[in-house]
């Protein structure tokens, strides 16, 4: 009989509000939550009818009946609780680490157990819309994929209180929090990887009522970039977090395809872009670049986890893989870009 994991949930905000009903939906059983507090973890676990709670992340992780573990919390606590997961035997699914450094001790630390699964949730390839352009893209309905543009236009992402997202170095900024979604995307779309790339950083909005004083945002508001990818496919992405009651969510593939347009004449072959940019397959708008995806991303990998237990190892997981992290790279290297204007290579 096969068996799915039991899930340990990191996080008691949004997400994991959103991530707990879609689980349970799947099949799996949510054994354990943990809160940044006692009461936020026990406010969330009375609300979700889940037996254990706690505000010690080793509670979790040494839980005889959690495998997988779902961490949903702010980037620069996702390195810590990651690594020591991975390093005890659990399977990993997170969100983007707050820095490089963390994304590379995160990679690191996947690859020594590598049967276990360690995936980093992006998880808007997953979307109904994509998966059929990813579809037709694969079938050569377009040709040769020669351009992506993105564009996301939304109000701010300051919360309330000052926080994480007002620090770029804690992983703040619509480029860690959106743009590495984008990114991943357009890697998936075009199977092509970032070679080199370019970008523009811009902080409008430094101080506002509620965040005054000595203190100061230094995360990213507004952010365009560039991507030349393997394959000749160039990629551009704007982000603009700057308009409020506002949400345009973009994305566009451009191709050149060969058609054939006489009889038996091959003078008539006519190369003739071709857009992708039709509403149900290339264009996508809507409240949310995350919670409208888990739901798609859940469906995706739940047969991946069916199978039986051996222990605390999957017998066909799935590892973390150059994609991702190319897709951390690419994002971590376009932080000090607008400062020397200059290209810069992100394969190793």
């Amino acid at each position: 009989m096969k068996m799915l994991p039991g899930v340990g949930v990191f996080g008691t905000g949004s997400s994991a509000r959103v991530l707990v009903p879609l689980l349970r939906a799947e099949g799996f059983t949510v054994e354990a939550l943990w809160g940044k507090t006692e009461e936020e973890a026990k406010q969330l676990a009375e609300e979700m009818n889940i037996t254990f709670y706690t505000s010690r992340t080793d509670d979790v992780l040494l839980h005889q009946d959690v495998d997988l573990v779902c961490i949903n919390i702010p980037p620069p606590l996702t390195r810590q609780i990651s690594v020591k997961a991975l390093g005890i035997g659990k399977n990993v699914v997170c969100e983007k680490a707050a820095t490089s450094v963390d994304a590379f001790r995160m990679v690191t630390a996947s690859r020594y157990y590598p049967q276990l699964m360690s995936l980093v949730g992006n998880v808007l390839r997953f979307l109904p819309a994509f998966v059929r352009m990813k579809q037709l893209i694969a079938e050569h309905y377009v040709g040769a994929v020669m351009i992506c543009d993105a564009r996301i236009y939304s109000g701010s992402l300051l919360s309330p209180n000052y926080g994480w997202i007002c620090d770029e170095l804690m992983g703040g900024g619509g480029l860690h929090t959106m743009g590495t979604y984008i990114v991943d995307l357009l890697t998936h779309l075009t199977g092509q990887r970032a070679e080199k790339v370019h970008g523009l950083l811009k902080t409008f909005v430094r101080q506002n009522a509620a965040i005054h004083g000595i203190r100061h945002v230094t995360s990213d508001d507004f952010c365009f970039f560039q991507m030349l990818m393997g394959g000749g496919v160039c990629s551009t992405v704007t982000l603009n977090f700057n308009m409020p009651g506002a949400f345009v969510h973009e994305v566009m593939v451009q191709a050149l395809r060969q058609s054939f347009q006489g009889q038996g004449d091959r003078r008539t072959w006519d190369y003739t872009p071709v857009s992708m940019a039709a509403p149900s397959l290339a264009r996508r708008r809507g409240p949310s670049l995350g919670e409208l995806s888990v739901d798609c991303f859940l469906e995706q990998r739940a047969p991946d986890l069916a199978d039986r237990r051996q222990g605390r190892v999957l017998k066909h997981p799935i590892n973390v893989n150059k994609s991702n992290s190319n897709t951390m790279a690419c994002g971590c290297w376009l932080f000090p870009l607008y400062l020397n204007k200059k290209w810069k290579n992100v394969l190793g």
